[in-house]
């Protein structure tokens, strides 16, 4: 039985809050570049949908929405696009 697999209490619950803090600490380390950081922070949203805690993904994906628009310029470019259609 592999460690994702139910009944091996909250291993993946585990690792997958790990994996936030994770992603969440590099979203930190590189505010300096913008794409990278929405990127991080997508992941934090991802985990957190993996988590169950839908609120705070949908509070996540709302500030990388807001970075895409914001940085993205008129019209927006099209890295931009890519995460404003997620």
């Amino acid at each position: 039985m592999d460690a994702d697999s139910p009944g091996q209490g909250g291993d993946c619950t585990d690792r997958t809050g790990q994996a936030a803090a994770f992603y969440q600490r590099a979203a930190d380390l590189r505010s300096s570049t913008i794409l990278e950081y929405m990127r991080a922070r997508e992941k934090v949203a991802e985990c957190k949908v993996d988590l169950g805690d839908l609120h705070g993904a949908v509070a996540v994906l709302a500030e990388v929405a807001g970075m895409a628009e914001q940085y993205g310029g008129r019209p927006i470019q099209a890295v931009y696009a890519d995460i404003m259609a997620r």
